[in-house]
């Protein structure tokens, strides 16, 4: 059984956050999607760039469920410090 997107909502920071996608920061007046995801009687809390939540919903669902932290570039799907579409 897969786990489930439970508050999810979008923001403009008041504080500075990390972006779970790319590690990066969310900067004070950055609008963010915020959310929690449980799954296994855990409970996590997860906060996204504009463009990283988009970047997530184009992964295979099948990979949705295992994005770790600070995983991905910012607001892509290369893996971090590997960015084959920004020619990084």
């Amino acid at each position: 059984m897969m786990g489930q997107t439970i508050n999810y909502s979008e923001q403009i920071a008041k504080k500075k956050h990390i972006c779970w996608w790319c590690g990066e920061a969310i900067k004070a007046g950055e609008k963010y999607a915020r959310w929690r995801y449980a799954d296994a009687g855990e409970c996590l809390p997860v906060l996204c760039h504009e463009e990283c939540k988009e970047a997530w919903k184009n992964l295979d669902c099948s990979e949705r469920d295992c994005v770790g932290f600070a995983e991905f570039n910012r607001g892509c799907t290369c893996e971090h410090g590997w960015c084959k579409c920004k020619g990084g």
